[in-house]
């Protein structure tokens, strides 16, 4: 059965505040309780949660401290906003059940309503901020910044603070909505990325104990004369191009910035969903790619076409680090073979 307040029919403004205000203190109370016991839980366990979760449980007490100072009878915004507001209080009554993506989407929504139910100073307030603001979700960047001027200015004039005060929420509350768009792929592209980070490191993991075993060879597999050797030689080189053409990926992965609201001069380009579900099938050919150009390199190191680098000794360690090179760069990869179809052989 819906609350009183929520009863549209017969009720008036006085009531309905009552009744959201009521609302709003409950749940606050609620987030209160819920944080107090989760601070002792972690100084009993000696840990901490989630603290990115913990600071967005906070900053939506907050948020709605600041919608009781804005809800009362005379607002503008009453009471054709209240459903909306009202479906986040229904969100939050277990704040158990909360995930650290809920609660940050929780946040910024409840933001949105400071928003719709924000007074005229309040907007005004926003308005002037955004004269000052230069990001990429800017009034300015978004819409025109004599709009943002003539705003401001239609609230000096009794006669159209209506028209200003609906003007300034639609336009910030769809700055609010870019921003948090930009946030929820900032995220999808964080878990994407650390889930391709993770599953890197676990092939990393066996490829790395394989190239150990095979170079220490603890029981003999490799001395069966002069085969053996070769054998050796070239397994090595094909499993240290696998781990170097994983590891250069990872990172390229790890080092590509998520957003691109601040590029860093001479940075990596940031990361963009596609290009990061596309990772995931790269991936699948990343340590054969590598595994091939190690393949090639070792040919050419043994028919003596090119003398690679002063590295290069005939070890099986040599083969290897010229085996990681050729899956790890790929300008050292190409390099060489422009060396061996340019001509430039020694016998």
């Amino acid at each position: 059965m819906e609350p009183r307040y929520l009863e549209r029919e017969a009720i008036n403004p006085e009531t309905l505040q009552e009744g959201l205000v009521e609302r709003i203190k409950d749940t606050q109370q609620k987030l209160r309780n819920y944080l107090d016991g989760l601070e002792k839980q972690e100084s009993r366990r000696g840990g901490a949660s989630d603290p990115v979760r913990s600071k967005n449980l906070t900053k939506i007490i907050g948020h709605l401290q600041s919608l009781i100072i804005f809800i009362s009878p005379d607002n503008h915004a009453f009471p054709n906003q209240v459903d909306s507001l009202v479906t986040l209080l229904d969100q939050l009554q277990k704040p158990e059940e909360i995930s650290a993506t809920g609660a940050w989407e929780l946040a910024d929504l409840l933001e949105i309503e400071l928003v719709r139910f924000g007074d005229d100073a309040y907007l005004q307030m926003l308005l002037r901020t955004q004269q000052n603001t230069n990001d990429a979700h800017s009034w300015g960047k978004r819409f025109s910044t004599k709009s943002l001027d003539d705003l401001i200015q239609k609230y000096k004039e009794v006669n159209q603070v209506q028209d200003a005060r609906l003007e300034a929420r639609r336009g910030l509350e769809y700055l609010l909505q870019t921003y948090i768009l930009e946030y929820r792929r900032d995220r999808a592209k964080m878990r994407l990325r650390g889930m391709y980070l993770a599953i890197m490191a676990w092939v990393l993991l066996p490829l790395t104990i394989f190239l150990a075993l095979v170079y220490v060879d603890p029981f003999g597999l490799f001395l069966s004369g002069s085969w053996g050797a070769v054998s050796k030689t070239l397994l090595l080189a094909v499993i240290a191009g696998a781990i170097g053409s994983v590891l250069s990926r990872a990172i390229k992965l790890g080092r590509q910035p998520l957003s691109s609201r601040s590029p860093v001069q001479g940075s990596e380009p940031p990361l963009g969903i596609r290009a990061l579900l596309s990772v995931g099938t790269i991936f699948v050919a990343q340590s054969f790619i590598g595994a091939t150009s190690a393949l090639v390199l070792f040919l050419v190191l043994e028919t003596h076409l090119v003398p690679i680098g002063v590295v290069y000794n005939q070890s099986p360690a040599g083969y290897a680090l010229i085996g990681f090179l050729a899956g790890f760069s790929e300008p050292f990869f190409i390099g060489v073979l422009d060396k061996v179809s340019g001509g430039s052989v020694y016998v």
